[in-house]
């Protein structure tokens, strides 16, 4: 999960894979928050929607939200 920061970020490809780092950040929301949605992902009480796209359409992807073309996305 990647947050927004109007900033281009530069991360090595190498690094997440060999390292198994897995990228998250929040929209709108405190970590608490954030905490509190994980455990209940974790313990099956709430089932996100996931698209997987490759690292590099990335920037597609972002062009996606923009355009409101991802589902379940809120923009109120």
């Amino acid at each position: 999960m990647v947050g927004l920061n109007g900033q281009g970020v530069e991360v090595s490809s190498l690094l997440l894979v060999t390292k198994s780092i897995s990228l998250r950040g929040s929209f709108g929301a405190s970590k608490e928050e954030l905490m509190e949605v994980l455990k209940l992902i974790s313990s099956a009480k709430l089932v996100p929607k996931l698209r997987e796209i490759p690292f590099w359409d990335v920037p597609k992807g972002l062009e996606d939200i923009k355009k409101n073309k991802v589902e379940g996305q809120d923009r109120n």
